[in-house]
């Protein structure tokens, strides 16, 4: 979605653009680094390592602020495109659970988030820290899947009902 974003920005017609899948980002990183694709985007931990070595560089990152991985890397945000893009996780439960378990659950995983060892495994993976409690997150996703709903249904990708 950062690249259809990109190129609208640029004033491209995105319905041009060929857009490639690929079963994840290590298939991604092999076709980039084989010339078989001309730029990819993908979770900024499978793009660090062939960037120092080298191998890639990574033009932009869309997150809010640079990461300290690879300091020298702007944000989108910092070349003039207001591009920001989350690669978020979530945990779901059941739709029955209770308000007291969906606190437990909370709890146990804001524990988990602030804890130190996951914070130097998010920083040693280039990940962005960002907890969100069950109705901050729910918004979130809504808010993601509109935004997307409409960038593929531009590129044609979506059938739009009638």
């Amino acid at each position: 979605m950062s690249m259809v974003l990109l190129a609208r920005f640029a004033g491209a017609d995105v319905r041009k653009l060929k857009i490639v899948t690929f079963g994840g980002s290590a298939e991604s990183v092999t076709n980039l680094l084989g010339s078989h694709i001309d730029v990819m985007a993908s979770s900024v931990d499978a793009m660090v390592p062939h960037q120092k070595s080298g191998a890639m560089r990574i033009i932009a990152i869309a997150t809010a602020e640079r990461i300290p991985a690879i300091p020298n890397v702007q944000t989108f945000r910092e070349q003039g495109y207001d591009i920001v893009m989350g690669n978020w996780t979530a945990i779901m439960g059941p739709k029955a659970l209770t308000p007291a378990q969906v606190a437990w659950w909370e709890n146990l995983l804001e524990r988990t988030f602030n804890h130190p060892l996951w914070k130097g495994m998010l920083d040693a993976d280039a990940l962005e820290a960002d907890f969100r409690k069950s109705q901050a997150t729910r918004e979130a996703v809504a808010r993601d899947y509109e935004s997307e709903r409409r960038m593929l249904t531009e590129l044609g990708m979506v059938q739009v009902a009638r």
